[in-house]
């Protein structure tokens, strides 16, 4: 009877040499080494680009939506309370002081003059007072003041050219289109309405499409490449 020598049986580092050998060699005759650089090194490379692209599309997307959120969103929300209604010209205030445009990135600045205009308005058959703006952006920046428009060219008397061509042909209209907040009780009114349904979808839709599917497709390359890694590392450690 033959007796058992500890010496003969192999180690732990052996044995996990053998399986990882059988593992590597039950992959097939034809695992060459062109098939092991495109299992680790490409699939690797592929996984590292999906993720930076991700990233990168779920960043860009949520900046590019907070911009269209103060400069669509919200002054469309803010122009949703102007209703169509029949203006008349009621008076033009005589003073018109200098305002600074409001580029203030610029170190030269231009000013413009501040024309103020009062208009009346028919709603339910009756007359109404309020201010008149050319845009809601003209309202948001220049409300304090009751400037009906702005412009800031690189000098001051282009500025008061245009804002007395923009007189003149405001006073040339005795009734004309505007839109006057009046469920809200605002005395003010705006020419024209810039934005519409269509570009609120847009701004709203395709960066919240495009941040869910980046989102999306990270959360999937994450668990495949975990799945990925945990197989390797159960084949290798078996």
């Amino acid at each position: 009877m033959s007796t058992l020598n500890l010496d003969e049986l192999p180690t732990f580092g052996e044995r996990r040499a053998y399986v990882r050998r059988d593992a590597i060699a039950s992959r097939g005759t034809h695992y060459s080494a062109l098939d092991q650089f495109v299992d680790t090194v490409c699939t690797g490379l592929l996984i590292k680009t999906v993720y930076i692209v991700c990233l990168t599309t779920l960043t860009m997307s949520f900046i590019i939506e907070c911009i269209l959120i103060n400069l669509v969103i919200l002054p469309y929300l803010h122009e949703s309370y102007f209703e169509e209604a029949n203006c008349y010209l009621h008076f033009i205030e005589p003073e018109m002081p200098l305002l600074r445009c409001e580029n203030k990135c610029s170190k030269d600045r231009s000013q413009f003059p501040c024309l103020r205009v009062h208009i009346l308005y028919e709603w339910e058959n009756r007359n109404h007072s309020a201010k008149l703006f050319d845009t809601i952006g003209t309202h948001e920046i220049y409300k304090k003041h009751g400037c009906v428009t702005s412009t800031c060219y690189r000098r001051t008397e282009d500025n008061r050219y245009a804002m007395d061509l923009f007189k003149m042909r405001l006073q040339s209209r005795t009734k004309f289109r505007c839109f006057a907040s009046v469920k809200y009780k605002s005395s003010e009114a705006l020419i024209d309405k810039f934005h519409s349904p269509q570009m609120i979808f847009h701004s709203a839709f395709w960066p919240v499409v495009i941040f869910f599917f980046s989102l999306s497709l990270l959360v999937t390359t994450f668990f495949f490449h975990r799945y990925r890694s945990w197989k390797h590392r159960s084949i290798l450690l078996e």
